[in-house]
């Protein structure tokens, strides 16, 4: 344990020739008198001295191919017990010992040049001084000895393979565990996907919501698309509808021969194989992870697509979780009727604000006699609509909030060579144009100033706002340094 492939090889190939020269030293007294006793002797002692140069030569250092030399080595070996010494027939399991060492070492399909080998040897054997009359059993035990070293070399191959199989999925699960946002883990998941099955491509399509038909892209490997432009609804004939249906795997070995796959994909892609894994998760499917090849592909090994099936549940209690925690997070930074920040959320955007930027209270004329008049559902329309057009009429980067009941305000963060106060003034005209609802709304802004605390400049846009309703309402007011400004609007 812990040497070279090659290292560990040698070390087997010189244990085997000890056991084997310790052998046919033990059996001489044993052996009839046809058999020469005195070559026999030759042949272990051969066997005996090969072990120092088997294990002294740089095995670390030589090509793969070279474990085969003591392999071959050791059948010339045994050849010499049936060519020199006619005593082939009573060792016939040095053949198995030669097996064993091609089962360890090789992989499966040794036995195309391993055969070979052992009937060239049987075949030396018998030209020499080995009796004809051993000929069946020296090739039957030649051939069994073929077949054992296939059937050892596919057993310690498919044992390698689940071992590889458990850890790539160990891996998976703390690669996984360590993914931060749903599109870290939909990375992670494409490219565990594309490793494990061999793909040219894979991609893990999310539904949008729980619940919905339409599933986008968010992770992929092998294909150069932009996240969420590749969209899905199952409502549709589709292979990740079908999959999802099923709940099982689902592959198409021919992709431009099938009707459940949009053939304008199967071109973009440029796939010829595809395979559908769906991804459980919030009380169904949430996902489902697609791996596609571009030359024609047969079904994935049942292990690996076991193993892709156990990382896709965990991704799907992973997405689950992410989802959960990213609700829980919108929730707590947002208001619930309008979707715009809460009054927390714009108090951690103040506590960014710096000199430059600026703050602005906006609040519905009229509102609490509108909602008395028409009803608090009629009321809670309004404020939607007049979210909505506030979150249209502000820039990347402001922080949009409900500040409370019918008011509202604005953070501007400060920016190189902005003017943020005639920005700010540019939003509330932007705000009035889109604005087409039953009431008006006063606006008042702050600049905040170096040396102010955003308490201060909070003080001075409500103040602001409160000169705006003195004013008449439907007014626009800034905080100047001393006292108020009321910008032309005509």
């Amino acid at each position: 344990m812990g040497l070279d492939r090659r290292q560990r090889a040698a070390h087997l190939a010189a244990a085997l020739s000890i056991l084997v020269a310790l052998t046919l030293a033990a059996s001489v007294s044993f052996l009839p008198s046809g058999v020469n006793r005195v070559a026999v002797m030759y042949v272990a002692a051969l066997a005996l001295a090969s072990v120092v140069p088997v294990l002294a030569l740089p095995w670390s250092r030589m090509p793969m191919w070279t474990t085969a030399l003591p392999l071959v080595w050791g059948v010339v070996m045994i050849s010499l017990v049936g060519t020199w010494a006619g005593g082939l027939s009573h060792f016939v399991f040095f053949y198995g010992l030669a097996s064993l060492y091609v089962g360890l070492v090789s992989g499966p399909g040794a036995w195309h040049w391993f055969l070979p080998l052992t009937v060239a040897s049987v075949t030396v054997a018998l030209l020499g001084a080995e009796p004809r009359s051993s000929a069946a059993d020296v090739i039957g035990a030649a051939v069994l000895a073929a077949v054992i070293a296939e059937v050892l070399a596919a057993a310690i191959a498919r044992s390698d393979k689940a071992t590889h199989d458990v850890e790539t999925l160990l891996t998976a699960v703390r690669s996984l565990q360590g993914a931060g946002t749903e599109l870290d883990a939909g990375d992670a998941v494409a490219e565990l996907a594309q490793t494990l099955l061999a793909g040219d491509l894979s991609l893990v399509m999310v539904a949008t919501h729980a619940g919905s038909s339409t599933y986008v892209n968010r992770g992929q490997r092998g294909v150069d698309l932009p996240l969420g432009s590749l969209v899905v609804d199952t409502l549709s004939r589709s292979g990740i509808g079908l999959a999802l249906t099923q709940g099982q795997t689902v592959f198409f070995g021919e992709a431009d021969d099938s009707s459940f796959l949009a053939q304008s994909a199967v071109i973009q892609l440029g796939i010829t194989s595809v395979l559908f894994i769906p991804v459980p998760g919030e009380g169904g499917y949430l996902g489902c992870v697609v791996v596609g090849w571009r030359t024609a592909h047969s079904n994935p090994e049942l292990s690996s697509a076991k193993v892709v099936l156990l990382i896709a549940e965990q991704a799907g209690i992973l997405l689950e979780r992410l989802r959960k925690v990213g609700r829980l997070t919108v929730e707590a930074t947002t208001d619930a009727l309008t979707g715009l920040s809460n009054r927390r959320e714009f108090h951690d955007a103040l506590d960014r604000l710096r000199p430059g930027g600026a703050v602005v209270f906006l609040d519905l004329d009229h509102f609490k006699a509108f909602n008395d008049r028409l009803g608090h559902q009629a009321g809670d329309a309004v404020l939607t609509e007049f979210a909505e057009a506030l979150r249209a009429s502000v820039r990347d980067g402001d922080c949009a909030a409900r500040y409370g009941g019918e008011e509202f305000a604005l953070v501007l963060p400060s920016a190189a060579g902005v003017d943020v106060g005639s920005a700010a003034q540019a939003v509330v005209d932007r705000l009035r144009v889109r604005w087409t609802g039953p009431v008006t709304f006063s606006a008042g802004i702050a600049v905040h100033r170096r040396g102010d605390s955003p308490t201060a400049t909070v003080a001075r846009a409500d103040a602001a706002l409160y000169e705006a309703k003195a004013l008449g309402r439907d007014t626009l007011v800034v905080a100047a340094a001393e006292g108020f400004a009321v910008p032309d609007l005509s």
